[in-house]
């Protein structure tokens, strides 16, 4: 009996060690894979697959934010949907964005149909159409082309996000040093309310970018001082 006892709390210590090994891996791992972007989180898809049991692994990462068991097999199968297709919880949703999956609070601002534009994609589509992206020398001359933005590399921050304009945004339109709201420059260029719903935007670290067929931030400038420019060009659906 002595012996069996002294097996059992073997047993038992074994258990324990290896449950902290395996909280101590996962937790290495949870830091590359779950990464923080401002009230949201992105999971890298390609990296979260080349894990050992990666669905779950995936499980998780999102069960914390308060996804029932049942929902396991619906967040698995984002992998394979299209971009902006999504799954619910109480309080927050995971949205597959291109490359990622996104856990966002349903409260928050962000919108399922909100795309992140990596460094270094080229292209991006989206319900209006789609956009062509390089890195080019600075021009000798700076397009007025509407559908062509020219900005400078250097004050740009990646991934650049691509959304819905929404109530309360503002930006500093090309040329002026005082913001804006998207709502009163709509005013002045005199946009239809089906207009203004056709209208998204791009934004760097929370700064908006360019009004899509309309104006840059005059932030994000070419300047004397711009040494590589990101172009972006939109072609707009027929």
């Amino acid at each position: 009996m002595p012996q069996a006892k002294q097996q059992a709390l073997q047993t038992i210590q074994y258990l324990q060690d290896n449950a902290i090994i395996l909280k101590h891996t996962f937790d290495q791992w949870k830091k590359k894979l779950l990464i923080a972007d401002g009230v949201q989180f992105r999971i890298p898809i390609l990296l979260l697959q080349e894990y050992p049991a990666w669905t779950t692994v995936l499980w998780e990462l999102v069960h914390p934010f308060g996804f029932t068991a049942g929902q396991h097999a619906e967040i698995i199968k984002l992998l394979q949907a299209d971009n902006s297709s999504y799954v619910s919880g109480e309080m927050y949703r995971v949205i597959k964005d291109r490359k990622h999956l996104l856990i966002a609070p349903i409260k928050s601002s962000v919108d399922p149909q909100t795309l992140l534009i990596e460094a270094g994609q080229t292209s991006i589509s989206f319900p209006l159409g789609e956009l062509l992206i390089q890195q080019t020398a600075v021009p000798k001359e700076i397009s007025a082309d509407p559908m062509l933005a020219l900005m400078d590399s250097s004050v740009l921050s990646f991934p650049l996000l691509l959304r819905p304009w929404r109530v309360g945004d503002y930006f500093y339109p090309l040329g002026m040093r005082k913001k804006k709201k998207l709502s009163r420059f709509f005013g002045d260029i005199k946009l239809s309310r089906t207009e203004k719903e056709q209208v998204w935007v791009i934004e760097s670290n929370k700064k908006i970018v360019w009004i899509l067929g309309h104006r840059i931030d005059d932030r994000f400038k070419i300047t004397p001082q711009t040494k590589q420019v990101v172009q972006i060009r939109f072609k707009k659906n027929a």
